[in-house]
This record gives structure tokens, sequence and C-alpha cells, in this order.
């Protein structure tokens, strides 16, 4: 018999879990959100699914509790719960760099459920399949539970203690936030230029796909890389009339260079 879940939270990453385990079958009793307006959203997504806009309403007779809230919500949320968990009750967070004992205090059986991916509300990614979910759990019992439910929406599974996850999170953030930070200011630098952004997605979607089957430091290329100063110094005449943009090329510029050209 599948657990029965309520879900704190009507963001990104709950839409996400609701979606991917509504169609394995699973039980979601009601999702709290602060939304009234996102209720048709989440409620067509599994027959019976109840929105309610106050943790107040929250059922407190469901097998597992999952925080899909902010990061810095996450202490206020668990204070405001209005009953205590009983010995059989699992209750979990899915943030990637918050540490699973905040959770200590509320339930004996308590862990987190990690996914790797940076997701969108009513949007299913590209390799959802594939999407890696890590798990911390405070034991055995808790591990299984989250086994089954991240069995159920994709292949990969990985069981980590709080610190390696919270380091994932961090390694995490700079391969995808930062990378799309650049993807973001050399858009804004193509419009400013009128030069069509267009034109360089080949090139992103060519790295990324070599990534899979190859070290990234086998696959750099570039004017740092050849240590090509005459070009370097170019560029950087050129990014003069932009300074946030200076600064990142002189940075990585300075980072490759010692990487692969170290005096």
């Amino acid at each position: 018999m599948m657990p029965t879940i309520s879900i704190i939270g009507a963001g990104n990453v709950a839409w996400h879990l609701v979606n991917r385990l509504a169609k394995a079958g699973f039980d979601i009793k009601e999702v709290c959100g602060r939304k009234r307006e996102e209720a048709a959203l989440f409620e067509s997504l599994r027959e019976g699914l109840l929105y309610i806009s106050d943790l107040i309403s929250m059922s407190s007779n469901a097998d597992i509790y999952i925080l899909c809230v902010s990061d810095d919500a996450i202490g206020e949320v668990l204070k405001s719960i209005p009953f205590k968990f009983s010995d059989k009750q699992i209750l979990i967070h899915t943030s990637g760099s918050v540490p699973s004992t905040i959770l200590s205090e509320y339930a004996t059986h308590f862990g987190v459920l990690w996914p790797v991916m940076s997701l969108t509300k009513n949007v299913e990614p590209q390799y959802v399949d594939t999407i890696p979910y890590v798990i911390t759990s405070s034991n055995d019992y808790v591990t299984n539970h989250l086994e089954i439910l991240a069995g159920h929406m994709s292949n990969q599974c990985t069981i980590m203690p709080d610190e390696k996850r919270i380091q994932l999170h961090l390694a995490a953030v700079m391969t995808n936030n930062f990378s799309n930070h650049l993807y973001t200011l050399t858009e804004a630098y193509c419009q400013k230029k009128e030069l069509n952004f267009d034109l360089l997605k080949d090139i992103i979607r060519e790295t990324a796909y070599k990534i899979q089957k190859t070290s990234p430091s086998l696959l750099q290329t570039g004017p740092a890389k050849r240590k090509d100063k005459l070009t370097i110094e170019k560029h950087l005449r050129m990014l003069e009339d932009q300074p946030e943009l200076y600064k990142i090329y002189c940075l990585f510029t300075d980072s490759i260079i010692q990487k692969y050209n170290p005096e």
C-alpha cells in the first residue's frame, strides 16, 4: 500500500513532485500554498487532491509530509505546523543546502529528498526520468520510504550525508546558476551590440553534450587556454564599456591561464 502524502509549499519543486508522484499513483492528500488562484493548477494533477491556504487546516494523519518551501522559510514553517508528528510519520524537506537535522526537533523520522535539477512549475524537464534525487535520512525506515518515492520519479537515486549533499548543492549552484547568469549577461551584451544571441545556442548545446562523455577539463578551448595575449587584450578593450562583463572576463581568463599555463 502506497503511503499518503501531504505537501507544504506550492512552488516549482512542489508542482514537480505532485505531478510525478500523482502519475505514479501515490495518494497526495493535500498541498498547502499561499495563492488560492493556483488551486486548480495543483488539483488538476490528481483527483481528490485538496489545495489549502492555511497550515491550520492541514490533515494530521498523512504518512509523509514534504516541505517544499524556500530555504530561509523552513524554520518558520516548522514552528507553524499545528500538530506533533507521531513515531510512524516521516517529515522531509527538499532543500540541497539545509541540514536534515533542522527537522529533528519535530519528528523522529526525518530526512531530505533533493532533486538535482532546476525546476519550473507546469513544465516537465526534458530528462525528467533521469533527474538525480539525493536522499539524506535519519534512519533506514526513512531511507526505504524515500527510495520508493524517488524510484517512482526517476532511475537515479543517491544516498548522501548532509555534508556531502550541501557540498553538491554548491557545485550545482556554480554549474547551473552561475552559467545561466553568464548567459543572461551575454544576451544583454548581444542586444546592446545588435547581435543575434540565438547564434550562440548551438555552441552552448554542443558543450553541454560533450561533457556527458568527456571531462570538461579536456574540452577547454579559447584564447585563455592558448594564452593568446593579443586576443585577450583586444577583448578587454571591447569590454571597457561593460564593467560587469569586463570583471568576469578577467576572472575567468586568469583562472583558465593558471589551470592550463601555470608559471
